[in-house]
């Protein structure tokens, strides 16, 4: 008759262990790669506003849009024409374009809703690092000796 193996589990828990701590700080590191990407791609689409935003306001100057050669007289000069009043309050009128263009857009990149996931948090990720990994990596080692050592308990008396 075959008796259950008690050196089984610890085995089986031993080597879970050991694979947690050999994946777990793999998987956290793989993950805050992940959100630095996003967040990198998030800087890269409102760098690509605002260079679109500066196209845009060259394309009006080259064109001599009456609007914006009034403005930029006006911020860089300081001339507003005497039959007209300014259409900017004056806080903003002596403002170089390059900020009007960087706060249009800001302004449009600020409207979206961002959402930047965060990393998981876990008891076992959290010991799975630092000092607490080696822990785990003995922890695993000291299962897997205590697992190797059990037998099965045999019966001296029926063998007689």
């Amino acid at each position: 008759m075959r008796r259950f193996d008690p050196g089984w589990p610890w085995l089986l828990a031993g080597l879970m262990m050991l694979v947690a701590a050999a994946v777990i700080p793999s998987q956290l590191h793989l993950e805050s790669e992940h959100i630095a990407v996003q967040q990198l791609r998030i800087v890269r689409d409102q760098e690509q506003r605002i260079v679109a935003t500066y196209e845009r306001f060259l394309d009006e100057v080259g064109r001599g849009q009456d609007t914006v050669i009034r403005r930029l007289a006006a911020a860089q000069l300081g001339l507003i024409p005497v039959n007209r009043s300014p259409y900017v309050p004056t806080s903003g009128l002596m403002d170089p374009p390059t900020r009007w263009i960087e706060r249009a857009a800001y302004t449009a990149t600020s409207d979206e809703e961002v959402d930047v996931p965060q990393p998981t948090a876990s008891m076992l990720a959290d010991l799975s690092q630092g000092s607490g990994r080696l822990w785990l990596f003995g922890g695993a080692l000291l299962s897997i000796f205590v697992g190797l050592l059990l037998a099965p308990s045999t019966d001296f008396s029926r063998r007689n």
